[in-house]
Order: structure tokens, then C-alpha cells, then sequence
């Protein structure tokens, strides 16, 4: 059986393993366009923070973002 210390440290272990989990991170999407025509392969960055990505054949882009205020 576990002592009363043990099964403190585990209680708090599976707290914080928990708390982790719940972190929740935002989806910025888009597509970008010149006139008519959807640019394929465009960069799209976030300024100041060194993250970024390109749109794909369709013009459309994604990037997994903490919550924030963000310049493009």
C-alpha cells in the first residue's frame, strides 16, 4: 500500500501532467490573392517571433498559434 506521502506526490504528478494538457493554442488560417488568382506558395510570417509558413496550391495557409495579438 502507499504511504500518505507517495500518494500526495501522485495526486500532484497527475495534476500537473493534466495541466499541460489543457495549454490550448489557437489556428490563424487564410488564403491569399492578387486580383483573382490565389498566390501559390506566398510567405506568410509573424512578425517578430520568427514563425511562419507558405500557402499551399490553393492559396490557403495555417499556423498553430498561442492566443495573442499578432502582426502578419
Amino acid at each position: 500500500m502507499l504511504k500518505k506521502t507517495n500518494k500526495l506526490l501522485l495526486f500532484m504528478m497527475l495534476l500537473l501532467l493534466n495541466v499541460g494538457l489543457l495549454a490550448q493554442k489557437g489556428t490563424l488560417t487564410g488564403v491569399i490573392k492578387d486580383a483573382d488568382e490565389t498566390l501559390i506558395g506566398a510567405t506568410v510570417g509573424i512578425k517578430g517571433t520568427g514563425l511562419g509558413t507558405i500557402t499551399n496550391f490553393d492559396g490557403m495557409y495555417m499556423l498553430s498559434l498561442e492566443p495573442g495579438t499578432y502582426t502578419l
